[in-house]
């Protein structure tokens, strides 16, 4: 890619090549964070102190996150008349090598750690990168085709990443050192991933004007943006803490599905059991971001983000209440998650790009949106220590009771917020 992007000159993408990079990232955090790590900790610490360990894991990974991501999103705006900041996702993926080795090749229980957390940090921050580089560079022209393609790649590396889980051994432990096989083929698909990436991009055509809007999005956009000294708008401030809570609400059910897989459904194979019930909300997932787009245009975002939030609300009591026992009902309520999951990942982005009007400010704001996943993932972590453990100890199984109470108190603050977002340009 050429060093200098001046004014009057836009690049085009291939969006296959551009997007492939959130399949790897979707894969790490499926098969190593989400299903192998909660197993290496029980084998670690036992399964008194499951739940205060995963959380604590998790939640500082996702604290380290909000910081860099910040950082990163003020270096990537300094760089945006030049084509620096596009080659950010490939970077990312290149610093995650280096943990994928050390979980690959074996260590101690603090190492592991150790590397996890500098992995969810790459993570998150090749996926934020892909954000104002889709604002700034492409809205109006490939935005909606963009965030399909990465909701697509993410379902499709988590779907991959339970598959990885359901044939290869989550850790191997051996004389005090474990390793995850899994960092192996995420190493594989980094590499392939950034390679691709790097031949995402077209040459450039030259045009009139940097900015990537059109003289009719224009007053649309002016009519959005934060008043003078302000960063974030009103309307994307309420839509940021409807998605925090909404993702909240989400992630819980993923964080701690492996512990629901052992000690709710109690299943004779958790491992495979888990992946099993992943491939179910990978199945609800892709069968709902296809038609997504046509649904958006017809009824909305908001609407449809309501209704995935209701979707999760019914099925979490249903899963605890009567998947105990009943393999079909446990699938059918991970069907129904993963589609109400895709729609919050869809509909996310595009009501976040819509309210995005200043593209001199496209990293930070959407460093800060990307930082709401992770604010997120330390509210549904810290329920473990909170609420799990506590109450298992006073009750078998009574912390996933409390986890549900939680779960439907994050997801009624979500749909409060949601209401208050108003959106120019007809996505509300």
């Amino acid at each position: 890619m050429p060093e200098r992007d001046p004014a009057g000159a836009r690049a085009d993408v291939r969006p296959v090549l551009f997007a492939l990079p959130r399949l790897t990232t979707a894969f790490v955090g499926t098969s190593i964070v989400t299903l192998a790590l909660p197993q290496v900790v029980v084998a670690a610490v036992g399964g008194t102190r499951k739940g205060l360990h995963l959380g604590a894991i998790t939640a500082a990974a996702s604290l380290l996150s909000l910081g860099a991501l910040y950082l990163s999103g003020s270096h990537s705006d300094r760089r945006r008349l030049t084509t620096g900041r596009r080659r950010y996702p490939a970077v990312w993926l290149a610093a995650a090598l280096l943990p994928l080795g050390v979980l690959g090749a074996g260590g101690s229980y603090t190492a592991v750690v150790a590397a996890v957390l500098a992995l969810v940090v790459a993570r998150s921050l090749c996926d934020a990168a892909h954000l104002p580089i889709v604002a700034d560079d492409f809205a109006g022209r490939h935005g909606g085709r963009l965030s399909g393609h990465l909701a697509f790649y993410q379902f499709l590396g988590a779907g991959l990443g339970a598959a990885v889980f359901w044939w290869l051994p989550p850790a191997v432990w051996r004389d005090g050192v474990v390793r995850v096989d899994a960092a192996l083929v995420a190493t594989a698909l980094a590499v392939v991933a950034a390679v691709g990436y790097l031949f995402s991009y077209r040459p450039v055509e030259r045009e009139g004007t940097r900015s990537p809007r059109t003289a009719a999005e224009a007053p649309a956009a002016e009519a959005g943006s934060p008043p003078a000294g302000r960063l974030l708008s009103p309307g994307l401030v309420n839509l940021l803490f409807a998605r925090t809570f909404f993702l909240a609400g989400v992630l819980i059910v993923s964080t701690f599905l492996v512990f629901l897989v052992r000690d709710v459904l109690a299943a004779a194979d958790v491992q495979r059991t888990a992946a099993l019930l992943y491939g179910g909300t990978l199945a609800g997932s892709l069968a709902c971001a296809l038609p997504a787009g046509r649904l958006s245009e017809r009824f909305g975002d908001r609407p449809l983000l309501l209704a995935a939030g209701a979707g999760i609300a019914l099925v979490a009591p249903a899963f605890i209440g009567l998947a105990p026992g009943r393999p079909l009902v446990a699938m059918i309520c991970m069907l129904v998650y993963g589609g109400a999951f895709a729609v919050v990942v869809s509909f996310g982005f595009s009501l976040t790009f819509a309210l995005v009007n200043d593209p001199e400010r496209a990293g930070r704001v959407l460093a800060i949106a990307g930082s709401t996943t992770f604010v997120s993932q330390a509210i549904a972590s810290g329920a473990g220590a909170l609420v799990l453990d506590p109450l298992n100890r006073w009750r078998p199984n009574a912390g996933y009771w409390g986890l549900l109470v939680f779960i439907e108190m994050l997801l009624a603050a979500g749909g409060v917020f949601l209401l208050k977002v108003r959106v120019s340009r007809g996505r509300g």
